[in-house]
Order: C-alpha cells, then sequence, then structure tokens
C-alpha cells in the first residue's frame, strides 16, 4: 500500500441500515472520504464507502459499524502522486429490484488531469460479474449474498463512471473525485 492507502468497503445487512462510526488501520485512525446507504424496499440494505489514509500500511483494517452486518468485503487501493486527500467531489445512485434503468456516476466532477474517480459498487445480484464503463475495473467478487465491485478513472474525461450487469436487482454505486 501506499504513498496515499484508500480502502473500498461495501457492506450487506438484511436487518437495516449501518452506519460506520469508526475505521482504523493498525491502530491509526482512517478519514471516512464518503459514505452512501441504499435501504430497498424489498429489504436489501447497502452500504458503500471510501476510506483513506496517508502512507503506506500494514496489519489490521478494523471497521466500527452501528446496526448489523450481515457480510462485507473490502478493497485496497494505493494512490501515487496524490496531491491532496481532500475530496474534490462525491455522488451515489439507487436504484431497486423492479427498475431496469442502471445506476451511474453521472454527477461526479472529474478532478482535471493527474486526478482520479474511485467507484464502489454493491448489487444484490452476486453472481453475474460487472463490467465498468469509463472505469477500470479493480475488483469484482462475489461477496455471498452480493456482489462487490470497485473501479477508478483517471484524468479529466468527464464521462459518467457505470457499473453494467444485471439490472433487475437492488444495487448502489458511489464515487470520489480526488486530485
Amino acid at each position: 500500500t501506499g504513498p496515499y492507502s484508500i480502502v473500498c468497503l461495501t457492506k450487506y445487512d438484511a436487518g437495516g441500515t449501518t452506519s460506520i462510526s469508526s475505521a482504523t488501520w493498525n491502530g491509526v485512525a482512517m478519514s471516512i472520504l464518503y459514505h452512501a446507504t441504499f435501504d430497498s424496499v424489498a429489504g436489501n440494505h447497502f452500504s458503500c464507502a471510501v476510506l483513506g489514509i496517508n502512507g503506506a500500511q500494514s496489519g489490521d483494517i478494523v471497521i466500527t459499524s452501528s446496526g448489523g452486518d450481515d457480510e462485507s468485503y473490502i478493497t485496497k487501493l494505493s494512490l501515487t502522486n496524490l496531491v491532496n486527500a481532500t475530496v474534490i467531489d462525491n455522488d451515489f445512485e439507487t436504484a431497486e429490484a423492479a427498475a431496469s434503468v442502471q445506476v451511474d456516476l453521472d454527477s461526479l466532477n472529474t478532478p482535471d488531469n493527474g486526478g482520479i474517480r474511485i467507484a464502489v459498487y454493491a448489487n444484490k445480484d452476486d453472481i453475474t460479474a460487472i463490467t465498468w464503463t469509463n472505469g477500470t475495473e479493480a475488483a469484482d467478487l462475489d461477496a455471498g449474498s452480493y456482489r462487490h465491485s470497485v473501479a477508478y478513472d483517471l484524468g479529466d474525461d468527464a464521462t459518467a463512471i457505470a457499473p453494467a450487469g444485471t439490472l433487475a436487482a437492488d444495487k448502489l454505486v458511489a464515487g470520489i473525485s480526488l486530485r
């Protein structure tokens, strides 16, 4: 990891919304850069979060949440040449099972040349692989009862980042821009 380390978190809970109260990596506090939640009519509850910490890291990542978590998954990213860890912009979008529309990050401002946009996605369909439009896949995994997927986009192309795959499942995509 490092020189700036990112943790992309997805969580699923059938019992209710969960919120992140704290996060540490090897006992050092992480910044919660963005956290979005979604409670579907069908009773699926998702969280997508991006957390950050300066420097190369090792050891345990501990994320404390209120409420229950049935399952969670993380992807670690290392950012080089990051000028500032302050979030320039954030965006999220959700859709219910009956919706035939795809979710996307069409309002996520681009961070100009040298910047990065990071997208985190949770989908109730755990089997169908996700591909990304205008994003480079960093992870795409069956996380048990849901799908965990992460992508990034470099530079200043002003396009919507969209996970593509099953349209019929409850889903949440969230993202941030950094420079």
